[in-house]
């Protein structure tokens, strides 16, 4: 019997699931990862229809991909239990919004907000959104906050569509460090709200 996913006290079992970005507006392969109760179904439909929500604000020279399932990780180190699936993979969205130019490696973000605090620190996790048409963007440099609005809107639907989490890496222990680091579990923190900031933001890896 599994267990629920935000269960501290017993091994606990999540769904990850990867929508792929290509395209010529992609740079190298571009990845976005989200993190499901296994109990969950419809996730791929409800992914799909995030982006297809905001696809009006990309270039046509964007592409995303979905699977119809994907892997199921043991929460605590990270290992790979078993693979899920459901139905038929979804259509691939493409960006629709051809008049204007934009700025490579930068866009903006989706902040998933939750109340689990680990390591001392308040859970959030980012999905990151490049290529976004220059016209989203003001004279000031931030994004308009019609297509703040846009993105928000399709993040809070997801959230009412299929529970979502934030996962927290297991970390090693390292008693060699400085003051010395002990082991943790991983763990996984319930997304309660989105936000979407109006400042540019960027990559500094390739896991969101």
């Amino acid at each position: 019997m599994c267990v629920t996913w935000w269960d501290p006290f017993v091994v606990s079992l999540i769904k990850r699931y990867r929508v792929a970005w290509s395209g010529g507006a992609t740079v190298g392969p571009g990845v976005s990862t989200f993190y499901f109760p296994t109990t969950d179904v419809g996730v791929p439909t409800a992914v799909h229809n995030f982006f297809a929500s905001i696809a009006g604000l990309f270039r046509p020279d964007s592409t995303w991909s979905f699977p119809n399932g994907g892997e199921v990780l043991v929460v605590e180190d990270g290992t790979l239990d078993s693979a899920w699936s459901e139905g038929t993979a979804p259509a691939n969205v493409v960006g629709s919004n051809s008049g204007g130019g934009m700025a490579e490696g930068v866009g903006c973000r989706v902040v998933w907000t939750t109340t689990g605090i680990v390591g001392g620190r308040h859970v959030k996790g980012s999905t990151f959104l490049t290529s976004l048409n220059a016209s989203n963007y003001g004279v000031d440099g931030l994004l308009i906050t019609s297509s703040q609005t846009t993105i928000a809107t399709a993040a809070a639907t997801l959230l009412t569509t299929v529970n979502m989490g934030v996962y927290s890496r297991e970390r090693l222990a390292d008693p060699d460090h400085v003051p010395p680091i002990a082991h943790r579990d991983g763990a996984i923190s319930l997304v309660t709200g989105a936000q979407v900031p109006r400042s540019v933001s960027w990559l500094k890896s390739r896991r969101t």
